[in-house]
């Protein structure tokens, strides 16, 4: 029911840059907030593969996400905790959460794909719609978190400790939470807040505040 992002706000961001190929194109999970806007971006660029997190979903919108892959003959790689990817210059992708071979979650936001990307000193962590039960899993199992930025969960949904933990271990120099203007769900929870309480003024980034939020890393600053 929601414009199409990929067509509103992703083509347009890219095409001036004069990138016509992708890489890679990547969804933490397969909700249509996740996977909306893909499909403008398989019909305006060359896309290499895909890389998702495996679990199943049914929805008329993922089915069509899948016809559009197949038709354009785009390659599919499941991924998941443990594994790298070393396919771009002095770039490294660590996938940490999930396990491969975990049986799907109850909880589709549960299996989002946390995804680690180090640039020479900077790196940045992506968190997809991960809540509790997977932030507690991802906490237990991973012992270096640390990252200059971080997109909070879901949204800035709540939280429980988990929040918390997490900002603990990431010890972020920037948190975005990518969240829209006047809501229906109330985000950011007053419990996301509560977790990043402790930032310096102005290290909390917010999109229903300031819009699209980019950042440009030379490898030693972002």
């Amino acid at each position: 029911s929601q414009p199409d992002q990929g067509r509103k706000v992703i083509v347009p961001f890219l095409k001036p840059k004069g990138i016509r190929r992708l890489d890679a194109i990547v969804y933490s999970h397969p909700q249509e907030d996740h996977i909306g806007g893909f499909l403008s971006v398989m019909d305006e660029f060359r896309v290499d593969q895909i890389l998702t997190n495996g679990r199943p979903y049914t929805s008329s919108l993922y089915r069509r996400f899948w016809e559009k892959a197949h038709d354009k003959k785009i390659k599919s790689v499941v991924t998941g905790r443990g594994d790298e990817i070393h396919s771009f210059s002095e770039t490294n992708i660590r996938v940490l959460y999930p396990p491969k071979d975990a049986p799907p979650a109850a909880n589709v936001n549960e299996d989002s794909l946390v995804i680690h990307i180090q640039q020479g000193e900077s790196s940045l962590l992506l968190t997809g719609d991960i809540e509790d039960k997977g932030l507690e899993k991802l906490l237990l199992e991973e012992t270096d978190l640390r990252s200059d930025v971080l997109k909070f969960p879901h949204h800035g949904g709540k939280v429980g400790l988990e929040g918390t933990q997490l900002i603990q271990a990431c010890q972020p120099k920037w948190v975005l939470m990518s969240l829209g203007a006047k809501n229906p769900f109330g985000h950011p929870h007053p419990s996301a807040l509560s977790a990043v309480k402790d930032l310096p003024e102005g290290h909390l980034l917010r999109t229903d505040h300031e819009g699209a939020i980019q950042f440009e890393s030379d490898g030693k600053r972002i």
